[in-house]
């Protein structure tokens, strides 16, 4: 379980270590903009790495007494799959932003007071074809 949790850290972690206190810690590099928070900060506490190359943080999270480590590791692994999700969100919103500008380029303003911004859930349906044996992904949409 421990081994599976690190495998899933394993682009950002640097080593594992015990401080003379019994308590359990985590070395971590992490990109620079990324932001390091999460909901278990109560139970880890949070130490920047003196570091002197300013394209990474160099992070040490370290448990209290009570902490075991696959709860660091969690910990850790929340901070990564938040900034990966954050950094997906800047990826789209700067996508979408090209767009839209193609959008005002190509219209009149008439048209332009007139655009409306709507959510589609999309839902997948998978059917069998007997007599062929393959899947069909089919696509509706639901409003």
């Amino acid at each position: 379980m421990l081994e599976n949790k690190i495998e899933a850290i394993k682009p950002y972690f640097d080593g594992w270590f015990i401080l003379e206190e019994g308590k359990n810690g985590i070395r971590t590099i992490l990109p620079k903009e990324w932001v390091i928070y999460g909901k278990k900060t109560e139970k880890v506490n949070i130490t920047p790495r003196r570091d002197y190359d300013n394209n990474i943080n160099k992070v040490m999270f370290i448990g209290d007494s009570n902490t075991k480590t696959i709860q660091i590791v969690e910990f850790i692994e929340e901070i990564v799959l938040n900034n990966i999700e954050n950094e997906a969100k800047k990826q789209l919103f700067a996508e979408k932003i090209e767009e839209l500008a193609s959008v005002f380029d190509s219209n009149k303003l008439t048209l332009l007071k007139t655009l409306v911004f709507k959510f589609e859930k999309i839902k997948k349906n998978k059917k069998i074809v007997e007599k062929v044996d393959e899947t069909i992904d089919t696509t509706k949409t639901e409003e």
